[in-house]
């Protein structure tokens, strides 16, 4: 863009002749909400909120889950204790022999 052919910067006096928008009345009440005949219905309340806590929830306590069983299932190495139990408790020999 050339200089000669860009328009011109108003001045501040330019400026300060231009009217200044009038002034609000805030001492005016704001207007009425619509009654219910007008079709109008109050906004449902946003679940979002309360589904974002939920997740956040569910996601902090599965990963504390993982960190203490180092990413195993839990019910996986509940499984395997209990497996172990069940064949200590049939064999009183090596029971003995291991305590």
């Amino acid at each position: 863009m050339d200089i000669e052919s860009s328009p011109p910067i108003a001045t501040t006096r330019e400026r300060a002749k231009k009217p200044l928008p009038a002034p609000r009345n805030h001492l005016e009440p704001p207007p009425a909400p619509p009654s219910p005949t007008d079709g109008y219905a109050p906004p449902e309340q946003d679940s979002y909120s309360a589904t974002a806590l939920s997740e956040v929830m569910d996601r902090s306590v599965r990963a504390m889950t993982a960190r203490m069983t180092m990413g195993l299932s839990p019910e996986a190495i509940m499984a395997v204790w209990t497996d172990w139990g069940l064949h200590m408790l049939g064999s009183p020999g090596k029971q003995l022999r291991l305590f």
